[in-house]
C-alpha cells in the first residue's frame, strides 16, 4: 500500500493529472465490487462447509483474488508480446522485468 500511496498515485498525477488518477481507482473498485457480487451470486447457493448454512468465504475471496490477478496481469502479457513484436531483446527485457515484478506477488514461492 506505502508503494501505491507515496510512488504510483502521485507519479500517475503528474503524468496524466487528478481526474484521471481518481477516475481509474474509482473504476477499479467499481470492476471488484461487480466481481464480488457476481461471484457472491454464483457461490450464494453452494454450502461446502458441513456446518450449519454458512457461506464459504475463503473460496470467494479466493475467486476474486484470482480475478483481479488476471485482470492485473493481462497488460503484462500484452507488453511482452509487444516488446517481442517489436524485437527479441526488448522482449526478453520486458519479460525479465515483470518476472523480477511478479516475485514479490509470492508467485515464485517454494511450494511443498
Amino acid at each position: 500500500m506505502a508503494i501505491i500511496c507515496f510512488d504510483l498515485i502521485p507519479e500517475a498525477m503528474d503524468i496524466s493529472g487528478i481526474i484521471n488518477v481518481i477516475l481509474g481507482i474509482l473504476f477499479g473498485i467499481i470492476v471488484m465490487i461487480f466481481c464480488d457480487i457476481l461471484v457472491q451470486k454464483k457461490f450464494s447457493g453452494t454450502n461446502i462447509n458441513s456446518i450449519g448454512n454458512t457461506k464459504n468465504t475463503l473460496l470467494t475471496t479466493g475467486i476474486i483474488v484470482s480475478i483481479g490477478l488476471a485482470i492485473h496481469n493481462f497488460p503484462e502479457g500484452l507488453a511482452i508480446g509487444s516488446g517481442f513484436g517489436a524485437s527479441i531483446r526488448l522482449g526478453l527485457s520486458l519479460a525479465i522485468a515483470i518476472c523480477l515484478h511478479d516475485i514479490p506477488e509470492g508467485r515464485f514461492q517454494n511450494r511443498q
